[in-house]
Formats: structure tokens, C-alpha cells, sequence
């Protein structure tokens, strides 16, 4: 979900990093890191293959929290404060868990609802309207060398 008029519905975002107030980091590794960092490499790739698909992305910092519906979240002093862009709920832990066992990881969204604007894509739709980023997702792994 967008926290930002600029981040419109069906817009795909790559996640540099994320930011979490998850203890998924103090149970797993012993941490207490609340923001974590996509791999430069793998989203550089996925930049390069966006571009050559004619793919617009957005990138930034997203919110990986376990519950972004509730009522007393302000998004505007969140975001001042962390700087987020969008919210979603596996980034976080990806992320943890590829710098754990010395992996890279990325993480490409599309926006399906707005918690500015109020705007959401249906069921439906999410089934369907997500295609640009799967191409994206599947056009890249074809670069990745291991």
C-alpha cells in the first residue's frame, strides 16, 4: 500500500531498503536492526532490465510491517520519521534472512491500494493487473548469473 500521492495504484516499486519494528532480527540473529538492504547488484539488474521492458519503477524505502489496516497509524508522522514510501509484509524478513546465509535478495512490488487516497485494486484485479511486474520479475532472473 501507497503512504504517498506520488506512489498511484498499479505503480511497480523496487524496495532499496525496508524498515521494520519487527524482533524478527533479535530471534533470528541475535540483532536489533530495524532497517535492512536490498542487494545493490540485484536491483541494479532489475533497473537495467526495467529500462530495456520500457518498465517504469519507482524506488525507495517500504514500511514492512504485520499490520498496516489499523486505526490509530498516522502515516504522515511515520513517514517523516522513517521515510518510508509504501507498506507491504516480507521484504523485512527476505531481506534478514539473505544477509544471514550471505545471499542477495530483491524485492519488486506493485502498488494495489493507496492508504492516502483510499484507492484499492480489487481481487480481480490483483490477479490480473500485476503482469508488468512478473515480466520484469522473470526478465530479470534471466540475467542473474550465479
Amino acid at each position: 500500500g501507497s503512504y504517498t500521492n506520488e506512489l498511484k495504484i498499479n505503480d511497480i516499486f523496487l524496495v532499496d531498503k525496508t524498515y521494520s519494528e519487527s524482533n524478527y532480527p533479535l530471534y533470528y540473529s541475535k540483532s536489533n536492526e530495524r532497517t535492512v538492504n536490498a542487494s545493490k547488484e540485484l536491483n541494479n539488474i532489475i533497473k537495467t532490465t526495467s529500462k530495456e521492458l520500457n518498465i517504469d519503477i519507482k524506488e525507495g524505502t517500504c514500511h514492512s510491517t504485520e499490520s498496516f489496516y489499523t486505526s490509530d497509524f498516522n502515516i504522515d508522522e511515520f513517514r517523516k520519521e522513517n521515510n518510508c514510501d509504501c507498506t507491504e509484509m516480507e521484504s523485512f524478513s527476505l531481506f534478514i534472512n539473505a544477509n544471514k546465509l550471505n545471499k542477495k535478495a530483491a524485492c519488486i512490488l506493485t502498488i494495489s491500494d493507496s492508504l492516502i487516497t483510499k484507492e484499492k485494486l480489487s481481487s480481480k484485479e490483483r490477479e490480473t493487473l500485476f503482469n508488468k511486474m512478473i515480466l520484469l520479475a522473470l526478465e530479470t532472473t534471466l540475467k542473474i548469473e550465479n
